[in-house]
């Protein structure tokens, strides 16, 4: 009789190790929640998950053929899942193109990570951070293969779409009171730099998913 696995707590530990950059420790979690999902034969989202983050560790301890690999069953049992043309499919392929990046396949990169792009363009609005990530994701690979004029077109596409979410930004900022303050009345406080407070604003994220993958 097969006993009831919780693999939310698997992955939840796991993401929270790696969050804490304890990589070792969370491949040592995602491999034993892979054991339990093969023992249990596992078919929901939750192995596309265990899958993609196991191959993570891996990557990050540079096995890139293992990873790799991962990363392939992943996309195959995600997309059997959710279809060719979801945004967990997006970012699997995103990471197994980082993967042949890394190996100097750039013919096969160029192609899946147009390939994501392709589906982030259909999902997200055309001025979406993401897109602009792909984008210069492009660019940087057309420059190693001296593509410069496909470099050239994706890191202008990817300049405007960021020039276009610092404008909407500033858009609709709520324009600070302003108060005649006496020069002797201003305190440390009044001459903060303004950017230490925008956080994280300007990084380009990934789109948002119904499950946890780690980026």
């Amino acid at each position: 009789m097969k006993t009831q696995v919780d693999f939310r707590s698997y992955i939840e530990a796991g993401s929270k190790a790696y969050t804490e950059g304890q990589y070792t420790e969370g491949g040592k979690i995602f491999l034993n929640a892979l054991k339990e999902a093969k023992r249990v034969r596992l078919q929901d989202s939750r192995l596309t998950v265990i899958l993609y983050n196991l191959a993570h560790f891996y990557f990050q301890q540079k096995r890139y053929r293992k990873a790799e690999a991962l990363l392939e069953r992943a996309l195959g049992h995600c997309e059997g899942l959710f279809g060719r043309n979801c945004d967990h499919v997006s970012r699997i392929l995103n990471r197994i193109a980082d993967v042949h990046m890394i190996e100097q396949r750039y013919s096969r990169a160029e192609a899946l990570y147009k390939r994501s792009l392709q589906i982030d363009r259909r999902l997200l609005a055309a001025d979406d951070p993401q897109v602009a990530k792909q984008l210069l994701k492009l660019a940087w690979l057309n420059c190693i293969q001296s593509n410069f004029d496909e470099a050239h077109e994706n890191l202008k596409e990817a300049l405007e779409i960021k020039v276009q979410n610092v404008r909407a930004q500033k858009k609709f900022a709520k324009a600070p009171a302003v108060e005649q303050t006496p020069v002797d009345d201003l305190g440390d406080d009044d001459f903060n730099d303004p950017l230490e407070d925008e956080g994280e604003s300007g990084d380009l994220a990934y789109p948002s998913s119904n499950f946890t993958l780690v980026t």
